[in-house]
């Protein structure tokens, strides 16, 4: 796989997360929805914080990604609380921004994405770099659709 198929899936993810978010409020975004007390808000957080992860891996740590970890990098029950929550703009920013570094970064890849790397907890034997960053798309896709439903649930129209 090459950089800009790479890049590609994340302004995919990208696109729809914008959809997805362009009408929720900042309080919409931090209504607790379901037993495990997470809500739109972390899970955004979450997207941004793992593609902090995912930069940091590749060489490029930015600088919001430690100050995004002990609120958004934390799974687990009990692990966010909404004091500690950013505004849903500012992670909308920051989605932006870390989209413009995924694509810097991945652009200087060129050859490195096809050497071996088997940091994946779905391979055991022979994948790649880009299989690596690949899994952190599919990623930021399974949460895209838990914000989908967490839309329908504040009783918002769905996108697709």
């Amino acid at each position: 796989m090459t950089p800009i198929h790479l890049i590609r899936l994340f302004q995919f993810d990208q696109m729809t997360l914008s959809r997805l978010l362009a009408d929720v409020t900042d309080d919409e975004s931090l209504r607790q929805i379901g037993p495990d007390g997470k809500c739109l808000n972390w899970i955004v957080g979450h997207i941004i914080f793992a593609r902090g992860e995912l930069l940091s891996i590749l060489g490029s740590e930015p600088d919001w990604y430690k100050s995004l970890m002990a609120v958004y990098g934390q799974r687990g029950v009990g692990t966010f609380t909404i004091k500690a929550a950013k505004p849903l703009p500012d992670l909308q920013c920051l989605l932006n921004e870390s989209l413009e570094t995924l694509t810097e970064t991945l652009h200087k890849m060129g050859t490195v994405l096809n050497e071996p790397c088997d940091e994946l907890p779905h391979v055991s034997k022979g994948g790649t770099v880009a299989d690596r960053v690949g899994s952190f798309t599919c990623h930021e896709a399974y949460h895209a659709g838990q914000i989908g439903m967490m839309r329908r649930l504040m009783g918002k129209l769905g996108l697709f």
